[in-house]
């Protein structure tokens, strides 16, 4: 099994001081008493994340993100009461900044980034960044600058997928004579023999666990019962594209099969 995680989005949190208003996702909040204000701006890139097809996640998918606030408490962080969460529509009326407020000085916070969507974003549907967390931490316990921004950088990584490529083998001008198959596997790029293995010539040749990125080959060679060669052949190049958003999991593979020569025996 290979797993794949990709890089979604850069998100850029800043941190503005001078005010203590309510949270507003939009509009940037009216100054008022000293207070601390985080604003939090996306910068999304177009990277291609992989199921028959495996679907890799891109930023395309993504409905929205929702960004959740919290305060450390004695031990730990925990959700502000009431909590404070902000949603960031990424489809239609894409919004890429939210202001945080109600930040006070000389208190330590955690925002967390979730990346919710589907196959072509229609929806809320899975959480698509939940093995890699995304958070951004602001400790405000110093002597902060009231007029300064602090800001920070929050990369968004795709789940990974699990991906198992599968090649099945159809042979070609076989014949009653053939007993058992022997085959090999190879990568292409190292001529290394990956996996060699015996069929009979009834069962049907299935190889699995095939990784994206990798050309393989499949050599094949009919045998009678007594182990004489009698036919070969080989596979064009099997290869699984890393770069494509939807990487077909299973394949079929042709094998034209020939004669020994005199010389191959």
């Amino acid at each position: 099994m290979k797993r794949l995680a990709w890089l979604a989005s850069v998100l850029l949190l800043l941190i503005l001081t001078g005010c203590n208003s309510a949270l507003n996702p939009v509009q940037p909040a009216t100054p008022a008493v000293a207070g601390v204000r985080a604003e939090l701006v996306l910068a999304t890139t177009s990277y291609a994340s992989v199921q028959t097809l495996r679907h890799r996640w891109q930023s395309s998918d993504i409905y929205h993100y929702e960004i959740e606030l919290e305060q450390w408490h004695h031990d730990g962080y925990v959700s502000l009461n009431p909590p404070v969460r902000i949603i960031l529509p990424q489809q239609g009326e894409v919004k890429m900044t939210a202001q945080l407020s109600n930040l006070k000085q000389g208190k330590k916070y955690r925002v967390t980034v979730r990346a919710w969507g589907n196959i072509g974003g229609t929806a809320a549907e899975k959480l698509l960044n939940s093995v890699t967390p995304s958070v951004a931490y602001f400790d405000l316990t110093g002597d902060q600058d009231l007029d300064s921004v602090h800001s920070q950088q929050v990369t968004i990584i795709f789940d990974p997928v699990l991906f198992s490529g599968k090649a099945t083998v159809l042979v070609e001008n076989s014949s009653p004579a053939v007993s058992y198959y022997d085959l090999r596997l190879q990568n292409e790029d190292t001529d290394e023999t990956v996996f060699k293995t015996t069929y009979s010539s009834s069962q049907t040749m299935v190889l699995n666990n095939l990784k994206v990125g990798v050309p393989y080959r499949i050599f094949l060679a009919g045998k009678s019962a007594g182990g004489k060669n009698l036919l070969k052949g080989k596979s064009s190049i099997i290869y699984f594209d890393p770069t494509e958003q939807d990487i077909e999991q299973d394949s079929f593979v042709d094998i034209e099969l020939k004669k020994y020569q005199a010389e191959e025996k």
